[in-house]
């Protein structure tokens, strides 16, 4: 004879089934919390290839800094450069990737170093496609440079004094 399995409460049988899908729910909703507060977290930390870059007047020193330029016609407090020149050198280590940057400076890539060395001088003679026009102040003619490297970015202001400018027609 054949018996009759009993039967499941078909109540009971739901139930269980919910209550197992609610689980399952609940410990997937957990994993993607837990996943999301790392990535938050990660995302908070500094980056160590994003380290902070030092000032470029720290890092650098400006030497024999000079141009060549005119006054124009009565105008003798400003000065238009045509050229200039100075050696820069990492005072801070060396400095990688070094770019130098001043508005209307013809050939921009001439200016890219790939290392300076540590206590090293690197020539630097930049000429404009346009004169720099300059005014001048209590200290003398001051000349704005963006400089960006590995370890330092920013702009610095270096002086010229009337000595330091060679006059032309």
């Amino acid at each position: 004879m054949q018996r009759k399995s009993p039967r499941k409460n078909p109540k009971i049988s739901r139930r269980k089934r919910r209550e197992r899908t609610i689980f399952k729910f609940s410990i997937i909703l957990a994993f993607i919390v837990i996943i999301a507060i790392v990535i938050l977290i990660i995302l908070k930390q500094p980056s160590q290839t994003q380290k902070s870059r030092m000032d470029p007047s720290e890092y650098f020193m400006f030497l024999d800094v000079s141009a060549v330029g005119y006054h124009p016609q009565n105008a003798p407090n400003i000065i238009r450069i045509r050229m200039l020149h100075f050696k820069i050198m990492p005072i801070c280590g060396n400095a990688n990737n070094v770019v130098i940057f001043m508005e209307g400076m013809v050939n921009p890539a001439d200016y890219y170093y790939p290392q300076i060395k540590n206590g090293t001088e690197q020539i630097v003679e930049i000429t404009f496609s346009n004169e720099l026009q300059i005014r001048k102040e209590e200290k003398g003619y001051p000349i704005k440079i963006r400089i960006r490297a590995d370890e330092a970015e920013g702009y610095v202001t270096i002086w010229l004094g009337e000595e330091d400018i060679l006059l032309t027609p």
